[in-house]
């Protein structure tokens, strides 16, 4: 399981650190790349690395010091002040302009079922037509 401290701050930075499970070292899970040359602690990881190795946080955060004796503690900052974008407003942002509505048109057999005899009566094919919106991105 891994843990997360507490947050502790000073002027600049909010920081915490996360001690990751020593099996995840043990059983070789976490890919050679991570690693510094000489394999003895973790490189500096990008927010998608510490992503993949199962590390979740709020957005903002820097893996930003290794402490080599203890590999599989790594420190993170964020500055002080951060505060993450809403979600719902980076998501009108981006669809901004980009939709378009369609109608869709689908042909259609009528099938008419007896239950008494099990006979089936297969009408002409018919257009539905349903009215969907969805979003197209080009």
């Amino acid at each position: 399981m891994i843990h997360y401290s507490d947050k502790y701050s000073d002027d600049m930075y909010e920081y915490r650190h996360v001690i990751l499970p020593k099996q995840l070292f043990k059983m070789k899970i976490i890919p050679e790349s991570y690693w510094n040359a000489d394999q003895s602690a973790l490189r500096l990881l990008s927010e998608k690395e510490w992503r993949n190795i199962g590390i979740t946080q709020s957005l903002g955060w820097e893996h930003y010091e290794i402490h080599a004796p203890e590999p599989h503690i790594l420190l993170f900052r964020r500055p002080k002040d951060f505060v993450p974008p809403t979600q719902p407003a980076l998501r009108r942002a981006k669809d901004a302009g980009r939709r378009k509505h369609y109608k869709i048109i689908v042909p259609t057999d009528v099938r008419i079922l007896y239950p008494s005899s099990l006979s089936q009566i297969i009408l002409p094919p018919v257009f539905l037509v349903m009215q969907y919106q969805f979003t197209m991105y080009h």
